[in-house]
């Protein structure tokens, strides 16, 4: 999967959240320019019973089953000592569908791929839970 931050703060560390907050280690960006960045990870599906929400693991995802989201953490929250930022944005899962899931799995050299803002309102790095610019979507690996 990826997730593609759109017009990032220049100057401030970000990085994908592996494990949890107490042991956690982290993903640089894969992908860096001035107008974005980009992070890949992997993430399994565990296939639902019927009527119930897909089920996703891998290491850099979180939460509890049904409400699964990844962390992209900015400034201190991503090792950056030197910075006033200390900010962490979760990208939710659970908009991701059992026949996109399907498609991803099942098409060579495709991924599944959420764009973000990289920017807050108040001009600092994107945090918490935002809208996404595009949802869960096939891509090209």
């Amino acid at each position: 999967m990826r997730i593609t931050l759109r017009d990032p703060v220049a100057g401030v560390a970000h990085a994908l959240q592996l494990g949890p907050t107490a042991t956690r280690t982290f993903s640089p960006p894969v992908k860096s320019s001035a107008k974005e960045l980009v992070f890949e990870t992997t993430m399994r599906v565990v296939a639902a019973r019927a009527g119930a929400a897909l089920s996703f693991r891998g290491p850099a995802v979180h939460g509890s089953s049904g409400d699964r989201f990844l962390y992209v953490c900015s400034g201190r929250q991503a090792g950056q000592s030197q910075t006033d930022c200390d900010r962490r944005l979760k990208v939710r899962v659970e908009s991701i569908t059992p026949a996109l899931a399907k498609s991803a799995a099942s098409t060579p050299g495709s991924v599944l791929e959420a764009v973000l803002p990289g920017r807050a309102k108040d001009g600092g790095p994107s945090c918490a839970t935002v809208p996404f610019i595009s949802d869960w979507k096939l891509a090209r690996a």
